[in-house]
């Protein structure tokens, strides 16, 4: 009788070597690390822009409330508050502002805590014009105070002052 010889026949098992798979992983990583460190960036310029845009806001209100009251009014920030002083009253706009770097070009702005801005007299214009500073990544959002009207302007500059 005759024997018979099995055939063997070499069968790889199917799926990726370690070494693909390291590849695959470590281009996911790097998209991730991307996709994060834009993310950050983007959430940094937000905050900064609700910044200037909630002083430019409480500006106008304790301007209106200089024109309407006759009494002097100021806008101070300090760390995350907004707060707005028209005569014996005051108004704290806690919350609506993360914690963005602030800076101006006016010394007499300048407190220990942050910034203040009077305003006054029968325009109830600012005490000065100048700067403020809202820092972000990559650059900060400037708003500009006319010094006769009060008047803001808000602008994005890409590199901080």
């Amino acid at each position: 009788m005759r024997k018979s010889r099995s055939c063997l026949t070499k069968v790889s098992a199917p799926g990726y070597t370690l070494i693909e798979t390291l590849v695959v992983l470590a281009v996911l990583g790097l998209t991730v690390m991307t996709v994060s460190v834009s993310a950050v960036a983007a959430i940094g310029r937000l905050e900064a822009r609700g910044a200037a845009q909630t002083w430019q806001a409480a500006g106008a209100w304790a301007q209106l409330g200089a024109l309407w009251e006759g009494d002097p009014s100021s806008v101070g920030v300090a760390s995350s508050v907004v707060s707005v002083q028209q005569g014996e009253s005051e108004a704290c706009l806690s919350g609506l502002i993360g914690p963005v770097p602030l800076s101006t070009n006016v010394s007499r702005w300048r407190t220990a805590t942050g910034v203040d801005v009077r305003f006054s007299g029968v325009t109830a214009a600012p005490d000065s014009g100048g700067s403020l500073y809202f820092g972000a990544p990559r650059g900060c959002y400037r708003v500009t105070v006319r010094p006769v009207s009060g008047m803001t302007t808000r602008s994005w500059l890409d590199t901080a002052p």
